[in-house]
């Protein structure tokens, strides 16, 4: 079995090391770098996005809550809001989960690295072996490696627990403001109009 790392350390074996990890991150660099019209679109929908934001004056309008009479009103205002304040949604959902991930260190680590190593493998070349610390790698053996670190990083770290409780309160946050606050008094006339 042939050692990856050299069982003798010199000042110039680390040399070496250095620089071969100097050309690994570059190589990895030039495989994770999304393209500038790839981040012009995510700032082109974020512009939108915001510009799209109902007034939070509208959005807390408290002359307007209330509990639903019944579970026919409740999806009624639920089908109408979610359209209505989808914007004003997706920016309260956006919080929640950088309240999260600010609480929940590991789950920022764990999410960069399943999206750079993802983005990482499925940008090597499927028939070319892959060289990492002297040894030589298939894809489908990275892909092996990554599929079980995930695996080890979800189970350890208790992050699916987080995921879980993150989508619990984005959705009962959402749902319980969409299904308390009646649609507004343009809303219901320009339903009996149509």
């Amino acid at each position: 079995m042939s050692s990856i790392l050299p069982t003798t350390a010199t000042g110039a074996d680390f040399a070496a090391g250095a620089s071969g990890l100097t050309s690994i991150a570059n190589r990895f660099g030039s495989y994770v770098r999304l393209d500038p019209q790839a981040w012009e679109s995510v700032r082109e929908e974020s512009r939108k996005r915001l510009e799209g934001l109902r007034s939070w004056g509208e959005f807390f309008d408290i002359s307007r809550f209330g509990l639903p009479r019944s579970l026919a009103v409740f999806t009624q205002r639920l089908s109408f809001n979610l359209k209505h304040f989808q914007n004003n949604y997706l920016l309260i959902t956006f919080f929640v989960v950088a309240f999260f991930l600010i609480t929940q260190p590991f789950l920022l680590i764990s999410l960069v690295f399943f999206a750079v190593g993802f983005k990482w493998i499925s940008s090597l070349p499927a028939n070319e072996p892959t060289t990492i610390a002297g040894a030589k790698f298939s894809q489908m053996q990275l892909w092996g490696a990554y599929a079980a670190i995930s695996l080890l990083i979800l189970f350890f770290t208790g992050i699916q627990a987080t995921i879980f409780w993150v989508v619990v309160v984005c959705a009962a946050v959402v749902c319980a403001h969409a299904g308390c606050i009646d649609k507004p008094v343009e809303a219901e006339f320009g339903e009996e109009e149509v």
